[in-house]
C-alpha cells in the first residue's frame, strides 16, 4: 500500500552532496540550466549562508494540519506536518529517514519514493546544483521550457515544466496509471531574496492535496535538524515473561493468520502480510471498539485501488509484544471470508515488523516476536534488508542471468509475481507456454499469465523449474515501480527466515 502523504519521503541511494563529478551524475553546464539558476536565485543562496525555514497549512488526507519546512542550500531538508499523522521527514545529506510519531524510524530505500526527493528539490531549488546527485536533460521540442529528471538507480523519469515567463518550476509529472502524480508550483514570493513557492499543490489519481506557505525566514544553519535519530520506536513495549512464540494459523486460501489483541478485546483473526505498509482493520470491528476514524487515503492493492480512511487505536498486542495508540487502515476485508473460511478482522503489516525481529517458518507454521535490542542470530548469517514504500525487499537473480530487487509478501501464495514492467523489460513472456490466470486482492483483480521459469536464486539457494505469475496490467501495485516483482508463499517455505527491519537485515535460514 502506498499510504504517502504530500511531499513525503525519498531515497537512501542517491550519491552524498559533495559527490565528485567523476563519481556522480552531474547536470551538465547549459545555456537552459545558467537560465533557470539565475531564475531560482541560486548564488543569492550561497551568499545567504543560511537556510530557509517556513511554517504553514497542509490540505491533505482529507485533514487540514500545519507543517515546518526547512530547506538548506546543499540539498537537505526536513518536512513536518502536526496532527495524527505526525512526524518528521528529513535527508541529511546522506539517508533520507521518517519517522511517524513515536514509531521506529524509517531509512528510505530507492526507488518509489524518489519521485517525493525531486519534489523537495525542486521547491528549493537544489536540482539546479551542479553536485545533485540527478542528471538533468532539457528537452528542446517542448512549448515551454522543460527538463527530463533523472534519478540514477531508481528507474524514476520525471518531467518538469518551467513557467516561460519567470524560468522558475511550475508543473512536476511521473508515473502512468495508479501510479501517476504530478506537482504543481505557484504563488512565487521572494524569501531572503530567493523565489520560493509559497502553494504546491499534488494529484495523484482522484485525490488533491495542497501545501501552503504562511510565514518564512532564513535561520542559521543546525545540522542536527537533518540528523538521523535513534531507529529504535518509543511507542513499543516488551514483556519476555510471555514468552516469544505466537499461534500461527494457516487458512484454506494458504495465507497467514495471527490472533492479537485490540484495545484489550479479542476480536477475531488477523493477517500476517509483509505486503501490507500499515496495520488495517475491518470498518466493523472498528465500530465494535469505537475508534475514532479520520482523513483519508488511497489504499493500492496488487491490481487496483479503493479510497479509505485512518482509525486511531489504544494498544495492539500479540505475544511479547505491546504497540501504545496504534494507526489503522480501515479497510473492508469481508470479501476475504470465502476464499479463507474465517472472518477477517484486520492486517498486521509494516507496522508490527518495524517493531521487532520475526522469526517465521512458512512450513511448521512457527512464529515468534523478539525485541531487537536484545536478539541474537543463530546458526546462520544476515543479508541485506531494504525497506521501501514500508515493505521489505532483497535482491534475488533469475533466467538470463537477471538480477533485481523483489518484495516479500508472506501474504502472497505464488512462488514469484513480475510486475508489468519487468515482463516488458525482459520479454518475460516471449517463447514460454502460458496460461491465464487472476490476481488481486485490496482494489480488486486483474487478469495475468502464468509460465515456468528456468531457474530462480534467493537468500543462496537457486530453485530450478519456478513456477511464475507475469502481470500485465497498468493498474495497482503491478503496474510500476522500481522492484521487478513479488516473492510469495512457495519460495519462502523452504527456509526460516528472520526478519529485523530494524537493523536492515534478513537471515534465510535453511531448514
Amino acid at each position: 500500500m502506498n499510504l504517502r502523504t504530500l511531499l513525503l519521503p525519498a531515497l537512501a541511494c542517491l550519491a552524498p552532496f559533495g559527490t565528485s563529478q567523476e563519481e556522480s551524475a552531474i547536470a551538465p553546464r547549459v545555456p537552459q540550466l545558467e537560465k533557470a539558476r539565475d531564475a531560482a536565485q541560486r548564488e543569492r543562496w550561497s551568499e545567504l549562508g543560511e537556510d530557509l525555514a517556513f511554517e504553514g497549512e497542509q490540505d491533505a488526507q482529507d485533514m487540514l494540519t500545519p507543517f515546518t519546512l526547512r530547506f538548506a542550500r546543499d540539498g537537505r531538508f526536513r518536512f513536518e506536518p502536526k496532527g495524527p499523522l505526525a512526524g518528521p521527514t528529513a535527508w541529511d545529506g546522506d539517508v533520507l529517514w521518517s519517522r511517524e510519531r513515536r514509531g521506529p524510524v524509517l531509512i528510505q530505500g530507492c526507488g518509489e519514493d524518489a519521485m517525493m526527493v525531486l519534489a523537495q528539490w525542486v521547491h528549493s531549488g537544489f536540482w539546479l546544483e551542479p553536485q545533485a546527485p540527478i542528471e538533468v536533460r532539457p528537452l528542446p521540442d517542448s512549448k515551454v521550457p522543460t527538463f527530463e529528471l533523472f534519478v540514477p538507480g531508481s528507474g524514476i523519469r520525471a518531467r518538469l515544466d518551467l513557467d516561460p515567463q519567470t524560468w522558475l518550476p511550475h508543473f512536476l509529472t511521473e508515473g502512468v496509471g495508479t501510479h501517476a502524480s504530478s506537482l504543481t508550483y505557484g504563488d512565487y514570493r521572494p524569501v531572503a531574496g530567493i523565489p520560493i513557492a509559497h502553494e504546491v499543490v499534488r494529484r495523484q489519481a482522484h485525490h488533491v492535496g495542497t501545501l501552503r506557505i504562511e510565514s518564512s525566514k532564513s535561520i542559521a544553519t543546525d545540522a542536527g535538524t537533518y540528523a538521523l535519530p535513534t531507529k529504535r520506536a518509543e511507542d513499543t513495549n516488551f514483556y519476555p515473561d510471555l514468552g516469544n512464540e505466537v499461534e500461527l494459523r494457516r487458512v484454506q486460501s494458504g495465507h497467514l493468520i495471527v490472533k492479537p489483541y485490540i484495545d484489550g478485546e479479542e476480536v477475531g483473526w488477523f493477517i500476517l502480510d509483509t505486503g501490507a505498509g500499515r496495520l488495517c482493520i475491518d470498518p466493523v470491528v472498528a465500530e465494535q471498539l469505537e475508534m475514532p476514524s479520520f482523513g483519508k487515503v488511497l489504499a493500492v492493492g496488487t491490481a487496483g485501488s479503493v479510497d479509505a480512511g485512518f482509525r486511531q487505536g489504544e494498544s495492539l498486542e500479540l505475544g511479547p509484544v505491546e504497540i501504545e495508540r496504534p494507526i489503522y487502515v480501515e479497510l473492508d476485508l469481508s470479501f476475504l471470508e470465502p476464499s479463507f473460511g474465517v472472518p477477517v478482522a484486520g492486517i498486521c503489516g509494516y507496522d508490527l515488523f518495524a517493531r521487532t525481529v520475526v522469526e517465521l517458518d512458512l512450513e511448521t507454521l512457527d512464529l515468534a516476536l523478539h525485541d531487537p535490542a536484545n536478539y541474537g542470530l543463530e546458526g546462520g548469517s544476515w543479508s541485506e534488508l531494504t525497506v521501501r514504500d514500508k515493505l521489505p525487499t532483497v535482491r534475488c537473480s533469475f533466467e538470463g542471468d537477471h538480477d533485481g530487487l523483489f518484495k516479500i509478501d508472506t501474504g502472497a501464495n505464488h512462488a514469484v509475481l513480475f510486475f508489468t514492467p519487468a515482463v516488458e523489460q525482459y520479454d518475460l513472456l516471449d517463447g514460454r507456454t502460458l496460461r491465464t490466470t487472476t490476481i488481486g486482492g485490496v482494489g480488486g483483480s486483474q487478469s495475468a499469465s502464468t509460465g515456468q521459469l528456468e531457474w530462480f536464486a534467493l537468500g543462496g539457494r537457486r530453485f530450478e523449474a519456478v513456477n511464475a505469475t507475469f502481470a500485465t496490467t497498468d493498474v495497482g501495485i503491478v503496474s510500476g515501480g522500481a522492484v521487478l516483482g513479488n516473492l510469495g508463499n512457495e519460495l519462502l517455505q523452504p527456509f526460516r527466515i528472520v526478519f529485523n527491519y530494524p537493523a536492515g537485515q534478513i537471515a534465510f535460514l535453511p531448514k
